[in-house]
Order: C-alpha cells, then sequence, then structure tokens
C-alpha cells in the first residue's frame, strides 16, 4: 500500500473516527515520553545511590586511616610527655643543686618554681592556637565528593526533566499539525 493509498483511506474516514486515532496516538506518544522519563529518572537514582555508597565508603576509610594515625600519635605523645617529665624532674634538681651553691635554697626553689610556670603557660597559650587551627576532624575530602555528586546528580535529574517535557510538546505540536 503505498503513500498515496493510505491518505486516500484516511479521507474516506468520518472526521470523529480521525480524531479518535490521532487522540489515541497523541496518548500513546506521551504515554512513552512519560515511561521514558520514569526510566531516565530511575536510572539517574540509582546511578546516584551508587555514587553516595562509593562516597559514603571513601569517608569511612578517611576515618579509619586518620582514627589509626591519632591513635599512634596520642599514644606516642603520652610516651614522650612521661619521658620529658622525668626529664625536667631531673633538669630541676640539677638547676636547684646550682643556685643553691649562690643563694639559700628557699630562694632557688622559688626561682625554678616561677621558671616553670612561665614555660608551662607560654607552652598552654601556642597548644591552645594550634588547637584552633585543627578544626573538626572530619573527613573533608569524601565530604566535599557527595556534595558533588548530589550537585551533579539534581542537575542531571532537572536536565532530563526539561528534555522529557520538551519532548511531550514536540509531540503534541506535531500532533496538532496532523490535524
Amino acid at each position: 500500500m503505498s503513500a498515496n493509498d493510505h491518505r486516500e483511506d484516511l479521507r474516506e474516514q468520518p472526521i470523529g473516527d480521525l480524531v479518535k486515532q490521532l487522540s489515541s496516538e497523541v496518548t500513546t506518544l506521551v504515554h512513552q515520553e512519560v515511561d521514558l522519563a520514569k526510566a531516565l529518572l530511575q536510572q539517574e537514582v540509582e546511578s546516584t545511590k551508587r555514587s553516595l555508597r562509593a562516597d559514603v565508603e571513601v569517608a569511612r576509610a578517611e576515618l579509619q586511616e586518620k582514627g589509626k594515625h591519632a591513635g599512634r600519635g596520642a599514644g606516642m605523645l603520652g610516651a614522650a610527655g612521661i619521658a620529658a617529665i622525668l626529664a625536667l624532674g631531673t633538669f630541676t634538681v640539677l638547676l636547684l643543686l646550682v643556685l643553691n651553691a649562690v643563694m639559700k635554697d628557699w630562694l632557688a626553689a622559688i626561682i625554678v618554681t616561677l621558671l616553670w610556670a612561665v614555660v608551662a603557660a607560654v607552652l598552654a597559650a601556642r597548644a591552645r592556637a594550634e588547637l584552633k587551627q585543627v578544626g573538626a576532624p572530619m573527613p573533608t575530602h569524601a565530604f566535599q565528593s557527595l556534595r558533588t555528586d548530589a550537585q551533579n546528580s539534581v542537575e542531571r535529574i532537572k536536565d532530563s526533566a526539561a528534555e522529557s517535557a520538551d519532548s511531550i510538546k514536540e509531540d503534541v505540536q506535531w500532533a496538532k499539525t496532523q490535524k
């Protein structure tokens, strides 16, 4: 059957039947576009889920690694602190013996105590300033990756929805021209 024969068949059909057929075809096209949009959206959601799961695993690994290093560092720092206390005790005795040679015992003890008080105050101030710079021990790389993935997924979903809406509009326009 040629295209001309098909046109002749359409011209012989009542207008009501043609409108019914056109309406049915437009409905089918719209349903197909909606189904396609749903499928694309589902794919995007699944892709986003996989990406977020991977990012969470990266965050977990990053936190574990940071925790491991922090634990080792804290243990070593504690041992170093004990060794430093023993060394300072010995050094304090040395200072007292040296100062005792030129002044009374009680005066030597006061001078050494004041010296250590000044050292402790300076160290405490510097430690406080350093700790303020550390911030939260959060897995910053993983959180940034999560944020970027979420933003990209939202953009892809918006684009996909806009493309589906445009496609449906085009189908409706096409159907109108076929009247």
